[in-house]
């Protein structure tokens, strides 16, 4: 079977959603991030999840400086 066609580098979908696929992830994540922190605290009410959540949204544990790879700087940058 020949290969497919190689993938979009701007992340499109063929159908063109895959902004919509972006944030179906993303509101996953929070999802089975709200899950493991119920788990891990077993009689915590659901404003102590919202805001471990929102921390977690917002703290980035483990990327505090993003996801990308190479050096930080600042932004924007100077001309």
């Amino acid at each position: 079977m020949p290969p497919g066609p190689a993938p979009d580098p701007t992340g499109s979908t063929p159908d063109g959603n895959g902004m919509a696929v972006a944030f179906e992830l993303l509101e996953l994540g929070i999802a089975i991030r709200g899950e493991r922190f119920r788990r891990e605290h077993p009689g915590c009410t659901d404003a102590e999840v919202q805001a471990a959540i929102q921390t977690w949204l917002l703290e980035r544990p483990g990327a505090p400086y993003g996801d990308a790879i190479g050096r930080s700087v600042p932004f924007p940058r100077s001309s």
